[in-house]
């Protein structure tokens, strides 16, 4: 059964894992989930965030994170959002 999947890790923490984070990404949506990662999972988005306001960040994560019927979080680089998140 497809489930949405809200997935989490470090942005300011750290973007050395971001390929792992596309692993992750890409093995769920190949076993047919969906899933919104946001900026976690993009090569183009630095330590410094997205280019847009937190605030719209902040909200649109909330948002997604109460769509989603799973959260799965990579906790291995300490993060303040994450933390926050779940």
């Amino acid at each position: 059964m497809s489930k949405t999947i809200y997935f989490s890790g470090a942005i300011t923490g750290g973007r050395d894992d971001v390929p792992l984070y596309r692993r992750f990404v890409s093995a769920l949506e190949e076993a047919g989930h969906r899933v919104l990662a946001g900026a976690v999972a993009s090569e183009g988005v630095t330590s410094a965030g997205e280019p847009v306001d937190p605030r719209a960040v902040f909200q649109r994560d909330l948002d997604w994170i109460e769509q989603a019927d799973i959260v799965v979080a990579e906790v291995s680089t300490p993060s303040h959002g994450v933390g926050y998140e779940i």
